[in-house]
């Protein structure tokens, strides 16, 4: 009845008043269902300008040691450059029980990703989602990152997501400053418009030669950037070089990512 309830909400809000909508359950996650049933309205044509969020908070934990939840209480109060970015967790994002699931590694930030993990044709479905684990997932006081994609769909991303719990915004594929402006310019437009005060961070990725020559002034494109990433595997493939030499080849290009995120300054991290 719950499931019906909400999804009927979901339907209101897409002034969607005569419908038969079928459901296949099959154990699936409310907050998943939710964004399924959002999607097919979405690719039958539907608008709002207030996306439906979850409205119940889901977690798969069920005992936690008090030392590990102070921890993550105390760095979920702590923002931008402070905050503790030991580890991060990459996860699908249209893999609704491995995001249900990610809290217990204890990560220091969880990344729901929407870029490599998620075939073109699922992008829609994936950002829905994402938004809303979001509002729904208790991701226990890691930090809510998410990776956007580039190009033309990092807008629809932030569209999407902005305003609905995110925390900091990973760029993949930066080579210019005036790239990471204009995701900033976005956020800052959709935060004034929805009356979001919370800050929101920016982690740019470094992932080719032209993105290293540039690391310097992408660490500095904005004051909401807190962290410069390069992912290794990929720079390798953009140099030809083998990855099983990874360590000599990327040395040049992980200290100037160290060196340009210090400068800025910002914290730097490294992906493989």
């Amino acid at each position: 009845e719950e499931i019906q309830e909400v999804t009927s909400e979901v339907l209101h809000d897409y002034a969607i008043t005569s419908a038969r909508v079928h459901l296949e359950y099959f154990n699936a996650l409310p907050f998943a269902l939710l964004a399924r049933v959002e999607t097919a309205v979405r690719r039958l044509g539907g608008t709002y300008d207030r996306p439906h969020v979850s409205g119940a908070t889901v977690t798969n934990l069920q005992v936690l040691s008090s030392a590990a939840n102070l921890l993550s209480s105390e760095n979920a109060h702590t923002k931008g450059v402070e905050r503790l970015r030991r580890t991060f967790l990459f996860v699908p994002g249209n893999e609704p029980r491995k995001m249900l699931n990610a809290a217990g590694a204890r990560p220091d930030a969880i990344v729901l990703d929407l870029e490599d993990s998620v075939q073109a044709a699922d992008k829609d479905a994936a950002r829905i989602l994402v938004r809303h684990a979001l509002s729904a997932v208790d991701f226990r006081g890691a930090e809510k990152i998410v990776r956007i994609n580039d190009a033309y769909w990092a807008f629809q991303d932030l569209d999407e997501i902005i305003g609905f719990g995110v925390q900091t915004v990973m760029i993949p594929k930066c080579e210019a400053p005036e790239y990471v402006r204009a995701i900033g310019g976005k956020i800052i437009h959709l935060k004034a418009n929805r009356k979001i005060k919370a800050p929101i961070c920016l982690i740019p990725t470094i992932e080719s030669p032209v993105g290293v020559l540039k690391a310097v002034e992408v660490a500095s494109a904005s004051a909401d950037v807190v962290a410069l990433m390069i992912d290794v595997v990929d720079y390798l493939q953009y140099i030809g070089a083998d990855v099983t030499q990874g360590s000599v080849a990327s040395l040049m290009a992980r200290s100037t990512v160290v060196n340009a995120a210090r400068a800025a300054p910002g914290q730097p991290f490294e992906s493989d």
